[in-house]
């Protein structure tokens, strides 16, 4: 979260919709960041500060959050054929399995993160036998050296949906959004998810140069 700190303010800076999660034991998802909630300029020029961000992001009910155009996920160690390995929580995906229920992703959305070089490591060393069939793979990473595409068919399958039998008292407490999806009814859950997907669209070219664009900014 604050290595993403500088590329959040980018992106807010840049006009961009930006779903940021909370501190953990909230009810809700995600914040939406955007420039004109920010109070005042100074706002925005830390807008990526969840310090900051705290004091004026809206926060959004599952059935209120858009379309996603592009996941960011954190990593400690990643490779070139996209598997990547968290802090062992899980939250990355449990919040992509929410998205997966909401619609608002699907598999053809880019799942990106930000490391150091110190932390990509040979393919040999991180092969996708490793990962379980909940786990998320990235589409490409971003270092201080620059972004690297991952190998397509290298990739493993990204999941859907919410491992209901992973989840324990701890995490629901601390993504308090999975309550509010286990009381959603199961048919208006399916509708929305349904039209959510009549409005996807493949992603366009732009937004991996719009990435590159933007991870160089955040580089000093």
């Amino acid at each position: 979260s604050i290595g993403a700190a500088a590329l959040r303010t980018a992106l807010v800076m840049a006009k961009k919709t930006v779903l940021v999660p909370p501190y953990p034991g909230a009810d809700f998802l995600y914040l939406l960041l955007h420039h004109s909630l920010a109070p005042s300029a100074s706002a925005l020029q830390r807008a990526g500060d969840k310090r900051e961000y705290m004091k004026w992001a809206r926060p959004l009910q599952l059935l209120e959050i858009p379309r996603v155009d592009v996941v960011v996920v954190a990593t400690c160690v990643v490779a070139s054929n996209g598997v990547r390995l968290g802090k062992g929580k899980g939250y990355g995906e449990v919040e992509w399995g929410i998205l997966t229920e909401l619609g608002a992703v699907d598999e053809s959305v880019p799942v990106y993160t930000l490391c150091h070089d110190l932390q990509v490591v040979r393919s040999e060393d991180l092969p996708a036998d490793m990962m379980e069939s909940h786990d998320l793979p990235v589409d490409a990473f971003a270092t201080p050296s620059g972004v690297t595409k991952c190998e397509a068919k290298a990739m493993p399958r990204k999941p859907f949906g919410v491992r209901w039998d992973l989840v324990g008292a701890d995490l629901e407490h601390d993504i308090g959004a999975l309550r509010e999806l286990r009381g959603l009814d199961p048919q208006a859950l399916a509708a929305h998810r349904a039209a959510a997907r009549r409005f996807s669209a493949p992603i366009a070219d732009q937004t991996a140069e719009e990435w590159q664009a933007l991870t160089d900014a955040c580089v000093s």
